[in-house]
């Protein structure tokens, strides 16, 4: 067992790099094609609106289980550093930083040290 957080840290950074071009998948799927391209006209709004939610299931869930992260409570301090090891020691860099505060403010917000656990059916 001694050996499974180090087995597990590089299963995600494995995951992160063969999954890299799915995550730009989700992401063109999400915003569209044309705003990547820098077509979307200055002004009229994003092309797709995405609930924090959903930002973390298609970001973090590209690549790893979410039933981990779920079954967490760390105050917002340590979710940050967990998006923040993600990007830079696994590769996740496809995720803005206006990306990683809305799923970081999501993280500390609903898995919070002051969160209820809920069964996995139910989350």
């Amino acid at each position: 067992m001694a050996g499974s957080g180090k087995e597990s840290l590089d299963t995600v950074a494995s995951c992160v790099q063969r999954h890299a071009a799915s995550a730009v998948l989700a992401t063109t799927l999400l915003f569209g094609a044309s705003d990547l391209a820098g077509e979307h006209q200055q002004g009229s709004g994003p092309v797709s609106v995405t609930s924090p939610a959903q930002l973390f299931q298609t970001n973090c869930g590209a690549c790893h289980s979410l039933d981990l992260p779920r079954s967490q409570r760390l105050d917002r301090k340590t979710w940050r550093w967990v998006v923040d090891d993600m990007v830079n020691q696994f590769g996740a860099t496809w995720i803005t930083e206006d990306q990683q505060e809305i799923i970081v403010d999501y993280l500390a917000e609903n898995y919070g040290p002051d969160r209820p656990r809920k069964p996995a059916a139910e989350q």
